[in-house]
């Protein structure tokens, strides 16, 4: 696998855990076009790989080992039902991890819910990557620094993605960032700004976000 390796030999926890940014976000991408939204993907740097038809898989050498860091991890799943529905969430579409794959070992909790207002869905992904991890990647650009609640936040796009379909806000936590994304269904188009959208969550439930 390519990657930055240690004196040791093997690839390191933080590279690989940085590189997961895009495999994580790119999964999404897929999962969620196969789901009526957007199909576009975007192609992964590390050994998980998500396949044509929108399974998530990982593959054995890809993900480290569970360290006591990725176990505490905030779980977005864990939300409250009522801030959910407050800020316009179906609780009941909850979908936990990305096609079902548990992604904790490659050090990430992602959750997902369908919007009531039915032509999107938003998803979270909780990592350890920095503000600064994520906007060093290539893959994303038009960065743009924004505030969730109290809390310095960073808005992105996807390069090469279609923009007027999906929008990211990634918030700054103490173990690394929750990475806020709103995507729209290719079928029926984005109804409101995606990234006017993602922003007035990410401000709605920043409250229970963890310190």
């Amino acid at each position: 696998m390519v990657g930055d390796y240690s004196e040791g030999g093997s690839v390191s926890y933080r590279s690989r855990v940085r590189r997961g940014i895009g495999v994580l976000v790119a999964a999404g991408f897929v999962v969620a076009g196969c789901g009526g939204e957007t199909g576009g993907t975007a192609e992964p740097e590390q050994a998980s790989q998500v396949s044509a038809s929108g399974e998530a898989s990982v593959g054995e050498t890809s993900a480290p080992e569970t360290s006591s860091s990725e176990e505490a991890l905030w779980d977005p799943c864990g939300l409250p039902e009522s801030a959910l529905t407050e800020t316009g969430m179906v609780p009941a579409s909850e979908e936990a991890g990305i096609g079902s794959v548990d992604w904790t070992d490659a050090g990430w909790k992602v959750c997902k819910w369908k919007a009531t207002a039915g032509w999107y869905s938003l998803t979270v992904f909780s990592g350890t990557p920095s503000l600064a991890d994520v906007q060093a990647r290539t893959d994303f650009k038009d960065f743009r620094p924004k505030t969730s609640g109290s809390r310095q936040a960073v808005q992105f796009l996807q390069a090469g993605s279609s923009e007027d379909l999906r929008c990211h806000l990634a918030v700054e936590l103490q173990q690394g960032t929750a990475i806020f994304t709103v995507t729209a269904r290719a079928s029926i188009g984005a109804q409101e700004d995606p990234c006017v959208v993602v922003g007035r969550h990410a401000t709605d439930l920043a409250v229970h976000l963890p310190e």
